[in-house]
């Protein structure tokens, strides 16, 4: 019996992710971003989330002023918000004695390597949990263009992804997969803080055969959900699932490749498939 391969997707959320690559129209400037997933990042009320990306030139001319500058959707989103500089390593942590501006950056001459930058943005101080912005990010120099680069912003006090890559199973084959809630939560002095309402992990039922369980005793077997109601500030919960693939599986539609969704859910509307 051929063995069937499972996908989680990670709709929204995903920690490592491929290069959206967005090619100039008009110009020789090739600009790629990555967010949480893809060309969406997350960010609690108080606090900020990144994007971080590379431009690149197909030009034989020089690249001078190098410039990266971005804008909001929304008014109460003002550009400001935005600290864009190089991005050297690690997290996108733009302050004191880095090379960086607000609104607006520039790089100066582009490299033959190209360059790598971050965005740090300042969620809204008038933002609520569940919304969204969209943030248009532009790419230009003294002898080219680029295309206009399209990310989202959604207010969120938590993060949800899955390291686990893409497992095989035979019939009455067990494996685990586990699903990581991160804490983003800050007070209005950018002090991490407890998540204390309600996060729901649901399996959306796409698929059938699929027996899901798991120790924690969070985990509801007859919903077939979790809730967790409390993680500490700045720490993560993980919710590790023993997913069996049952001979119903192997007599579906589904056999050969399957994908197992689950949503992530708070009490403020926000929604995020894994």
């Amino acid at each position: 019996m051929s063995p069937l391969r499972v996908f989680l997707l990670f709709g929204l959320i995903l920690v490592v992710f491929g290069m959206n690559d967005v090619e100039a129209g008009n110009g020789d400037l090739q600009m790629t971003l990555e967010g949480d997933n893809g060309l969406i990042s997350y960010g609690p009320i108080y606090g900020n989330t990144s994007f971080i990306g590379h431009v690149s030139s197909a030009s034989s001319d020089a690249d001078d002023d190098l410039t990266i500058s971005v804008y909001f959707s929304e008014d109460s989103w003002a550009t400001d918000l935005a600290s864009i500089g190089v991005w050297t390593d690690g997290p996108c942590l733009l302050g004191e004695g880095d090379d960086y501006s607000t609104s607006s950056h520039n790089f100066g001459t582009l490299g033959e390597e190209g360059l790598d930058f971050c965005i740090c943005v300042d969620i809204s101080d008038d933002a609520n949990n569940g919304d969204s912005v969209e943030m248009v990010i532009n790419v230009s120099s003294s002898s080219s263009s680029g295309e206009e680069l399209n990310a989202q912003i959604i207010v969120s006090d938590w993060f949800v992804y899955s390291e686990d890559p893409v497992k095989e199973f035979d019939s009455g084959e067990t494996n685990q997969y586990t699903i990581t809630v991160e804490n983003r939560k800050v007070d209005e002095d950018g002090d991490p803080v407890a998540l204390n309402e309600d996060i729901t992990i649901a399996y959306s039922y796409q698929g059938l055969g699929w027996r899901i369980n798991s120790e924690c005793s969070c985990w509801n077997l007859m919903e077939m959900e979790a809730t967790i109601g409390y993680i500490a500030p700045s720490e993560s919960f993980d919710l590790i699932m023993d997913i069996t693939a049952t001979d119903l599986v192997f007599a579906s539609s589904y056999a050969g490749n399957s994908e197992l969704v689950f949503w992530v859910s708070d009490e403020s509307s926000v929604y995020i498939p894994v």
